[in-house]
């Protein structure tokens, strides 16, 4: 709230007295001496940063009154308004003061301290400001909306001086646009500008108002990763396919243009808001094929085809010079049927040269000792 005293009046303050931001809710009006007296509420005001002085009535008073706009007040001891939060606090030779408790928007404007002396009568007047607040009284609610359709977003706020409004976009995908507006137009939304919108209205009484809008982007699957992998025959397998979409999702399984039901079969359909699993618990011959992964939402559809392919395992003969231990397994060797990346080459360990177990480490003809105790491990060159 602010206090303006009249410059041309008598009893004017001196220039500046009436400075700064606080909260009241009572206003003191006094005829010699202009005094605020400070307590807390909703309603911002201007108050002194000091008083003025007080001015002296030498001649003698003989008629008082306070007056708002051309209605009195008070007019000497006697109350002529009815609002009970207009009071008299004093009324003496050098001073006529009232209060004014709970101020309101409504009590802005002029006020005027009559004073009849003997010779002439005189007058101060003062202007009483209000500052309220910033208070957002109306705002949008959350919206669903499908990409490429326009939007408006609104924020209606109130206060005194009248707040300022502004928009901006605090999804971490923001474009980074600001409107200073009560009004958001945004033309042709993306998906990227899905997120929320804040509201935030500011008039430097207090501090600003925030609220928020949340802005759904529905758009229509799209499917970021369908790989196809490749199993061997009695192993458990998986074929994965990953969507995005709002609303989220639904995945269906194909094969052959037969749909893949969960239980049958030992598969199992493993379903997440972005992402769907083929699983097979033992893949079998005719498991291996081409699938078709399809993902809808009410927007529409859109399909990807996965390969689930074998991996054979090859048995690899021994190398030249090994032993093989007892109760051991030649060495395994596994190999793509559509084309390993690995080098194909010869074992070290050959089956010509392979020495059965148990059998003495010298052959005929032989004066050299071989080492027939020598393990020949799975691995490669």
């Amino acid at each position: 709230m602010s206090i303006n005293p009249d410059p041309d009046s008598p009893f004017a303050s001196p220039p500046g007295w009436f400075s700064g931001d606080t909260q009241m809710s009572e206003l003191h009006l006094h005829s010699c001496l202009y005094r605020v007296h400070r307590k807390d509420s909703e309603k911002g005001v201007r108050l002194p940063k000091h008083q003025g002085e007080e001015c002296t009535i030498d001649n003698r008073v003989t008629r008082v009154a306070w007056l708002n706009r051309s209605t009195i007040l008070y007019a000497g001891n006697d109350k002529w308004c009815l609002d009970p939060r207009v009071v008299l606090l004093s009324n003496t030779q050098t001073q006529y003061s009232i209060e004014i408790q709970n101020v309101d928007v409504y009590d802005e404007g002029p006020y005027t301290c009559s004073v009849q002396t003997d010779n002439h009568p005189k007058t101060s007047r003062v202007h009483l400001i209000v500052q309220v607040s910033p208070k957002i009284v109306e705002i949008s609610s959350d919206i669903s909306i499908n990409e490429g359709n326009n939007i408006s977003l609104t924020c209606i706020a109130t206060g005194r001086p009248e707040p300022t409004v502004t928009w901006r976009h605090i999804s971490p995908k923001a474009v980074g646009f600001v409107s200073e507006d009560e009004y958001l137009e945004i033309q042709g939304i993306t998906r990227e500008q899905s997120g929320y919108y804040e509201c935030s209205a500011s008039n430097d009484v207090a501090a600003p108002v925030v609220r928020r809008v949340k802005v759904t982007v529905n758009y229509p699957p799209y499917i970021s990763e369908a790989k196809g992998t490749g199993v061997p025959v009695g192993q458990k397998g998986t074929l994965q396919c990953e969507a995005s979409a709002v609303p989220s999702a639904e995945f269906q399984w194909y094969k052959d243009d037969k749909r893949l039901v969960e239980g049958k079969k030992g598969v199992k359909v493993e379903n997440r808001p972005f992402l769907s699993k083929l699983i097979f618990f033992n893949v079998s011959e005719h498991d291996y094929g081409n699938y078709t992964c399809v993902a809808s939402n009410k927007l529409g559809h859109t399909n990807a085809s996965i390969t689930l392919f074998e991996v054979k395992t090859t048995t690899l003969p021994p190398g030249k010079g090994c032993r093989i231990p007892d109760g051991e397994e030649p060495p395994h060797r596994q190999h793509v049927s559509d084309g390993d990346q690995h080098r194909q080459g010869e074992h070290p360990c050959s089956k010509a040269d392979t020495i059965p177990p148990n059998s003495d480490s010298r052959a005929e003809g032989d004066t050299n000792s071989r080492e027939g105790n020598k393990e020949c491990s799975g691995k490669t060159n």
